[in-house]
């Protein structure tokens, strides 16, 4: 068995170097990172690498990421799952 772990592509919250992010699942990819996701997928097709199942986060960037990705490479939708929720930084979660 082979496994990849991907990280999503660029997102709103990743061009905010001034603030903690945290859990921010809502956050969409940029179109940086829309490009990042298409460019992976054009990658995975390249090296013949096929995908049985993704899974992915509820976060939104992540899930267009997979989406993205996969599209690509002709393959379905991921499949989310809540316990790959990312965790958060408490007070500091959107503070400067």
């Amino acid at each position: 068995m082979r496994v990849l772990l991907i990280r999503h592509g660029e997102s709103e919250m990743n061009t905010r170097s001034d603030l903690v992010g945290g859990y921010s699942p809502q956050t969409p990819l940029t179109a940086t990172g829309e490009a990042q996701a298409r460019a992976l997928g054009e990658h995975l097709a390249r090296e013949g690498i096929t995908i049985d199942v993704a899974y992915v986060s509820t976060a939104v960037r992540a899930r267009e990421t997979a989406r993205l990705a996969l599209a690509a490479i002709g393959q379905g939708e991921p499949r989310i799952d809540p316990r790959l929720a990312e965790l958060g930084q408490g007070v500091w979660e959107g503070r400067l």
